[in-house]
């Protein structure tokens, strides 16, 4: 039996906003925090979903190296991206929650007080709706392009095949987040120190939140 208490911050966002650089500030500024990546949780999906993943992209998956097919099937386009995330989200969701509740069973987290939860597709996941902050990030379209353009890459995908990377991550994940309700907070990353301080607002703000309402979310097994 789990009766434990922790609060539970979700960021999404369009790709290359810095969710992961936000989350990160996040596990930094709020006590005893740990973090969970919704994007890593994908590699497991296309093995799990393996026929649907090489029906959706038109290719084969390499079970050895998932991130470079997931990478190379998500730039043939917007519509296979999307038709991935629509597949996987439950199962990411549901390998979300397990997550959770293996920190509120390890004895070496028992204190963990705040989890925060990051990925583009999360507002289509029942966890969303169960946390109990969540955070939407954006950044100028031309900045974040071109940081998508720029981040490391499988060697084995050309760059060049990256160049309408940040159009068909955004065509893709527009669909799930344009009409996303029950936002608690807003980001606008323009990638300077202003960042960190719009974190730290949020932070302080959750933070004493906390104190005065008690505002917890009760895990159950």
């Amino acid at each position: 039996m789990i009766d434990k208490k922790v609060v539970l911050i979700s960021i999404s966002g369009f790709c290359g906003t810095g969710k992961t650089t936000t989350a990160n500030l996040f596990v930094e500024k709020l006590s005893k925090a740990v973090m969970v990546r919704g994007d890593l949780l994908m590699s497991d999906a296309a093995l799990k979903y393996l026929e649907e993943f090489e029906k959706i992209f038109d290719m084969p998956l390499d079970v050895n190296d998932t991130y470079y097919s997931i990478s190379k099937g998500i730039n043939k386009g917007a519509t296979q991206f999307g038709a991935f995330l629509e597949l996987v989200h439950p199962f990411v969701d549901s390998e979300i929650h397990k997550i959770i509740e293996s920190i509120l069973v390890d004895p070496k987290k028992s204190d963990t007080e705040h989890i925060v939860i990051e990925w583009a597709a999360l507002p289509i996941c029942p966890i969303w709706e169960e946390s109990d902050y969540r955070v939407m990030i954006d950044a100028p379209k031309e900045e974040r392009n071109r940081k998508l353009y720029e981040r490391s890459h499988p060697l084995r995908i050309p760059k060049e095949e990256y160049r309408n990377a940040g159009d068909i991550r955004e065509e893709a994940i527009k669909k799930i987040i344009k009409d996303v309700k029950r936002i608690n907070f807003h980001i606008y990353n323009t990638f300077d120190q202003n960042l960190v301080k719009d974190v730290q607002q949020i932070c302080d703000s959750i933070t004493q939140s906390k104190s005065q309402t008690k505002l917890h979310k009760k895990w159950r097994k």
